[in-house]
């Protein structure tokens, strides 16, 4: 074999150093990979839990909500007014289900006009 003449023989503390060099990388890709297992999911219907949405007109148990610039179906078990702010209980294909948001906040999309002085 090449190895028994001399001429591709590698130092044993090359060896060593490259080997420990592995085995730390191998070591810090699973503490990375582990670490990514634990954050939390950023999109997707998890996502839409708790969210904040615009009531698009008022509606008794079925009607529309704006959510991030997009208009959902919304049915509530609670009637809601044209503006009010409801959260996402739960998400079913493409209906949300929404209750009253705690703050109960309006939205106003009015525009206000400026004053003359």
């Amino acid at each position: 074999m090449l190895t028994e003449t001399g001429a591709l023989a590698l130092s044993r503390p090359a060896l060593i150093t490259t080997g420990v060099v592995a085995v730390a990388l191998v070591l810090w890709l699973a503490v990375r990979l582990v670490r990514q297992r634990r954050i939390a999911i950023r999109g997707g219907l998890e996502a839409l839990r708790d969210a904040r949405a615009t009531a698009l007109y008022g509606f008794g148990k079925r009607g529309h909500v704006q959510l991030r610039g997009e208009r959902w179906r919304a049915r509530s078990r609670t009637p809601v007014a044209d503006g009010d702010v409801v959260r996402v209980v739960r998400v079913e294909g493409l209906t949300l289900y929404v209750a009253p948001a705690p703050s109960a906040a309006r939205c106003s999309t009015e525009t206000q006009s400026p004053t003359d002085t």
